[in-house]
């Protein structure tokens, strides 16, 4: 994943549960910026929905195998 270049595929292998940004800038601050999509019966929890979370940005993600893009 280190080596791995702006606009090329890449396949990640998650834990059970892992946290993402949906904000990119804040995302990059961690390293590289993944763009993927995750079916929403793999999203565990989303700012969107819990009261209080609002200003995080954030999904947790249940674990497993997704493809997504380095943006």
């Amino acid at each position: 994943m280190d080596q791995a270049k702006e606009g090329e595929e890449v396949e990640l292998e998650t834990r059970a549960l892992s946290s993402y940004s949906l904000n990119a800038a804040t995302a990059r601050t961690f390293g590289k910026c993944i763009q993927f999509k995750v079916p929403i019966e793999d999203i565990f929890m989303s700012s969107l929905t819990n009261p209080g979370f609002e200003h995080e940005s954030e999904m947790v993600v249940l674990g497993g195998k997704h493809k997504g893009k380095v943006i």
